[in-house]
């Protein structure tokens, strides 16, 4: 497999991005709560997960302020965030447990696929993969 030539950053100041106050902090994404059994990366082509993971670079590469300020009704703009109605999601334990507790939100991973879940602090944890854009169809 080959290498990527791109630069690798390991600067303290962009490893510890992360630990920033409030919006100032940079998102790190976590895979704890994906809901497999919705779908999985199984589902996903190798262009779907070059996408994917591209993606995910762009999300650890900014911080909460830049990353909200994309979001909105009509004028969305790069990951485009955009709150969800947790009636959305399909029905299980984890949407109960997170029902009363968090806000959920999609992330806009190209112009079809979406990843969902919820943030607390600076971690946006992914609980459902969403290829087709199915959820809120």
């Amino acid at each position: 497999m080959p290498q990527s030539n791109e630069p690798v950053n390991l600067r303290p100041e962009e490893l510890d991005a992360w630990q920033l106050n409030g919006n100032e902090a940079h998102v790190m994404a976590s895979f704890r709560f994906v809901q497999n059994d919705f779908q999985c990366f199984s589902d996903w082509s190798k262009q779907d997960m070059k996408i994917f993971w591209n993606f995910i670079k762009k999300l650890h590469n900014n911080s909460w302020r830049t990353v909200l300020a994309a979001g909105g009704k009509v004028a969305k703009t790069g990951l485009a965030p955009t709150i969800i109605p947790i009636n959305k999601y399909p029905d299980g334990a984890l949407r109960r447990a997170i029902e009363n507790e968090y806000v959920m939100f999609e992330f806009r991973v190209d112009h079809v696929k979406r990843i969902h879940g919820f943030r607390r602090g600076p971690v946006f944890y992914i609980c459902w993969l969403d290829k087709n854009h199915k959820i809120c169809a």
